[in-house]
């Protein structure tokens, strides 16, 4: 093996370390210190290449978001010349099947995206514009689909529909306090409950008259 290829071969194991480590814990509980003891890996080894935690969650931040991208760009196809709901179902069930393949990079993605630590908010930010920017993209198409509300811009429908999709997760959590999620069928139907509210609202506005 050349040096190179150690080199590489030693970037790749301190990387799934920390996946593993950032995936598994919140962001204050993982230590370098634990990286190192539970995967077997020296310090002087792990500093030679990486300044330390923050160095290191980055990396599986970056490394989580150029994944997602690559998978949802193979499975873009499916998206398209579709209405727009069914559009989202399929994005957000492409979205689903990476993370129920890779489980460990869903708590690093809901950290960056909903729960950034704050001394490290720029940076993510910086990591964060390549998938703001698809996920932008895409609900523009969206928006496209439909008549708009009097009085509302494409511009501000997109940028309403680009912060909850952010959210998302959380809400579809808290939405499903009576756990009837098991499967992902199961979160495709909720998901459509919550897709089809926020598309199209949920109350009718009062008429004038009934409002005196």
């Amino acid at each position: 093996m050349t040096q190179k290829e150690r080199q590489e071969h030693s970037r790749k194991e301190i990387l799934q370390a920390a996946l593993d480590e950032f995936g598994a814990y919140e962001y204050a509980q993982v230590t370098v210190d634990n990286i190192c003891a539970r995967h077997n890996i020296s310090k002087g080894m792990l500093y030679h290449y990486y300044a330390g935690k923050d160095d290191l969650f980055l990396l599986c931040v970056g490394d989580t978001f150029e994944k997602l991208s690559e998978f949802v760009a193979k499975n873009e196809f499916l998206l398209q010349d579709r209405p727009a709901l069914e559009s989202l179902m399929a994005y957000y069930q492409c979205r689903e099947q990476f993370f129920e393949a890779h489980p460990h990079r869903r708590k690093i993605f809901g950290c960056a995206m909903l729960h950034p630590p704050a001394h490290l908010e720029s940076k993510l930010r910086e990591l964060r514009a390549p998938v703001w920017q698809r996920n932008r993209q895409f609900w523009q198409r969206v928006v496209q689909q439909y008549p708009l509300r009097a009085g509302l811009t494409e511009e501000q429908v997109t940028r309403y529909l680009v912060s909850l999709d952010y959210a998302f997760p959380t809400i579809l959590e808290q939405y499903n306090q009576a756990g009837t999620v098991r499967d992902i069928y199961d979160m495709l139907q909720v998901a459509s409950e919550i897709l089809d509210m926020m598309l199209f609202g949920v109350m009718q506005p009062q008429k004038e008259e009934e409002q005196k």
